[in-house]
This record gives structure tokens, sequence and C-alpha cells, in this order.
């Protein structure tokens, strides 16, 4: 319930952070003094990664989903993507080259809405193989401001 906890982020460039606590804080602006930088390892005490047997494929899903691998690697994003496709197999579909943004070399970045019933998202990321996904992954989803040019729910294209 993280009660009793603050967490406090604000990006390197930014030059002024406030923080109030109390029923009716006060804040002074003026002359600063010289900052720095703090960094802190801080243990991961959950699972972060799972199996996708692992997940549970119906209403009982309590968490959104990062889904990396296509169709034919991940049997969960087969089950979405077939769905969405409105195909009987994502995989054969993906592997039929009948859409030529998911050629050798493409990838696909997927927000799924509702996932299983659940309320909950997931984002899928997938390339035509274990090279085209981590291109996609190191092109894209890490870097903010590459991923901010993407609109929509749904890209398909190139990797690089």
């Amino acid at each position: 319930d993280n009660q009793g906890k603050v967490e406090i982020y604000y990006p390197d460039d930014q030059a002024i952070a406030a923080v109030g606590i109390g029923s009716d804080p006060s804040f002074t602006t003026g002359v600063g003094t010289a900052g720095g930088t703090y960094n802190e390892a801080v243990p991961i005490t959950n699972p972060v990664a799972k199996l996708a047997s692992e997940i549970p494929q119906d209403s009982t899903l309590n968490q959104d989903l990062i889904l990396v691998g296509g169709p034919c690697a991940n049997p969960i994003v087969e089950k979405l993507l077939a769905e969405d496709w409105n195909v009987s197999s994502a995989c054969d579909y993906w592997l039929s080259g009948e859409d030529a943004d998911l050629a050798a070399g493409n990838g696909l970045l997927k927000v799924v809405e509702d996932v299983f019933g659940s309320g909950h998202k997931a984002l899928i990321v997938a390339g035509t193989n274990p090279e085209d996904t981590r291109a996609l992954i190191a092109n894209y989803v890490i870097k903010p401001s590459k991923m901010a040019t993407l609109t929509g729910s749904e890209y398909k294209g190139s990797v690089a």
C-alpha cells in the first residue's frame, strides 16, 4: 500500500524540483545551491518477467503486460493477434507474406486493450525473427524520443 513512501523523479535537464509535505506547505524561490547526482540500486523483490504459461489468460489478469515475441514464438501473442486480425492462426498469417509490413526486417508494436476481459492492456513487441525483435526494442522501445513519434495503437514496419 506504499504508505509512508514517497518517490520523486525529475529528468536530468530539469532545474528545480519542489516537494511539499503537510497540510499547508509553502515554497520559496531564490538562488539555489549546487546540485549533484544521486544513484541508488533498488532491489526488485517481485518477478518482473514471466513465461507465457505463468500468465493467467482470463479476467483474473491483474496487471498490464509487455509481450515480447511474435505469434509464432509467444502463445499469448498468437491468441491476441488471431482474435484482432480475425484469422485462425496469427503465426500462419504473419508468415504468409500477405501483409508486406510484416516482411523480414520489419516488426510490430501493438497495444491491445482489455486483455482477456481483465481491463488491462498489453504491449506487443514483435519482430519477424529474434534479431528483428531486438532491433525493434533497441530502436523504438528504449528510445522515448523515437517512440513518441508513433501514433495510434499499432505500428507495423521497419525495425530500424
